[in-house]
């Protein structure tokens, strides 16, 4: 992580929206899960900024070969670390008995910073992966 750490900050103090710098954090959840947060009221994003972003973290990603953009894998905390399904591996592990309606899933619909601490880690019974169960 340090490394990513590093290269996060010095895209931070660049990274603009039309000639203004953003009032970024970068925010590493179980060290597996890259959060971004800008302060939209010092200086909004645009599409342009956000290109910058994915940009800059797709190049990363590939240079370090990891994957930051699987949008289909589902997040679930066992063991005090973070296990990623395929829908389907999801599905069986429910059936199995591996994790139950009460396992932490990471929200990954999270779009506030104020909604982080109540919102990013949820029961399966009370998150939108439930309804995949059905």
């Amino acid at each position: 992580l340090s490394l990513w750490n590093e290269s996060l900050e010095a895209f931070q103090k660049t990274w603009s929206a039309h000639g203004q710098l953003l009032k970024s954090q970068f925010q590493w959840v179980y060290n597996q899960i890259l959060i971004v947060a800008v302060d939209e009221l010092q200086a909004k994003t645009t599409g342009c900024s956000l290109d910058k972003k994915v940009s800059f973290l797709k190049a990363f990603q590939n240079s370090v070969q990891i994957e930051l953009f699987d949008r289909s894998k589902i997040y679930v905390i066992q063991d005090h670390k973070i296990k990623d399904y395929s829908k389907n591996e999801f599905r069986k592990a429910y059936e199995v008995g591996l994790i139950d309606q009460e396992s932490p899933v990471i929200n990954t619909l999270v779009n506030h910073s104020d909604h982080l601490n109540s919102s990013l880690v949820l029961p399966i019974k009370n998150s939108w992966h439930f309804k995949l169960l059905k």
